[in-house]
C-alpha cells in the first residue's frame, strides 16, 4: 500500500511539472506574442505621431507667414485707403475751384424773375454793384435742382457762371453788407457757387451749424467740405458730421 502512495505522489509530481512547464511555455509564448504586437503598434503609433508633429510644423509655419501676409495686406490696404481719400478730396477741390466764378441766388420764386431770367440777374448785379461797378458779363444762368414738391416748396437756386473772378467777388461783397437782398420787389440770398457732392455734405452740417450758432461758438466751413470751431479752448476740425456731433453732445 505504501509503495502504491509513492508511485502516485511520483506521477503527481511528474504531471505537475509537466502541466507547469507547458503553462509557463504558453504563457510566455502569449507575453512573446502580445509584446510584439505593443510593439509594432507602438511603432505605427509612433509613425503616426511624428507625421502629425511634421504637418502641425508645417501648418504653424504656413500660418505664421499668412500672418505676416494679412499683416502687409493690412498696411497696403489702409495706405491705398488714405490715398483715395486724399485724391478724392483733391477731386472735389479740383470741382469746387472749377466754380470759383459762380453765384448761386437761393430764395427767388418761381417765375418772380419774369420772362427773361439772365436780364434779372444782370439787373440784381447791377443794382447790388452801384452806380459805378465794373462790366458784368454772365456766360451762362439756370435754375438748379429737382422740382419743388409738395414737402419741400423751396424754389430752385438760380446758378450764375460769370467770366470774372474779380466781379463776382465784389459782388458778394455787396451781398455779405446787406442783411437781406431786395430786387424788384423780390427777397433773395447770394452764396457762393459750390460743387452738388459738397453742397450736399454741408447740408448735413447744417444742423450742427445751427448749434454752434445757438451756443454762439466761432465757426467756419472749411474746403472742400468739413467744418472747424473751437470748443473749451480746443479746436475741433471734421469732415464727418456723426464725428461733430459726437463732440458736441448731441443726440
Amino acid at each position: 500500500m505504501a509503495l502504491t502512495k509513492e508511485a502516485l505522489l511520483t506521477s503527481l509530481c511528474t504531471f505537475k511539472a509537466e502541466l507547469r512547464e507547458q503553462h509557463t511555455a504558453d504563457f510566455k509564448s502569449t507575453l512573446e506574442a502580445l509584446q510584439s504586437d505593443i510593439t509594432s503598434r507602438m511603432t505605427s503609433l509612433q509613425a503616426d505621431v511624428d507625421s502629425v508633429w511634421t504637418r502641425t510644423l508645417d501648418l504653424e509655419t504656413q500660418i505664421q507667414e499668412i500672418k505676416q501676409q494679412v499683416s502687409r495686406l493690412e498696411k497696403e490696404v489702409s495706405q491705398l485707403k488714405s490715398q483715395l481719400q486724399l485724391s478724392i478730396l483733391k477731386c472735389k477741390d479740383l470741382e469746387n475751384r472749377s466754380q470759383r466764378d459762380n453765384i448761386r441766388v437761393r430764395g427767388l420764386e418761381e417765375g418772380s424773375e419774369g420772362p427773361g431770367l439772365e436780364a434779372f440777374v444782370m439787373g440784381l448785379f447791377s443794382a447790388l454793384l452801384g452806380d459805378d461797378h465794373p462790366e458784368v458779363q454772365i456766360e451762362r444762368v439756370h435754375r438748379v435742382g429737382s422740382s419743388p414738391t409738395i414737402e419741400n416748396k423751396r424754389p430752385h437756386d438760380i446758378l450764375v457762371k460769370l467770366s470774372s473772378f474779380k466781379v463776382k467777388e465784389r459782388i458778394l461783397q455787396k451781398a455779405r453788407q446787406q442783411d437781406v437782398v431786395y430786387f424788384q420787389g423780390a427777397q433773395c440770398a447770394l452764396f457762393q457757387g459750390i460743387a452738388p457732392v459738397t453742397l450736399h455734405r454741408w447740408q448735413r452740417f447744417r444742423p450742427i451749424k445751427d448749434e454752434l450758432k445757438v451756443r454762439n461758438i466761432w465757426n467756419r466751413w472749411t474746403f472742400p467740405f468739413g467744418i472747424s470751431f473751437e470748443l473749451n479752448n480746443k479746436p475741433y476740425h471734421f469732415v464727418e458730421s456723426r464725428e461733430a456731433v459726437a463732440a458736441l453732445g448731441l443726440p
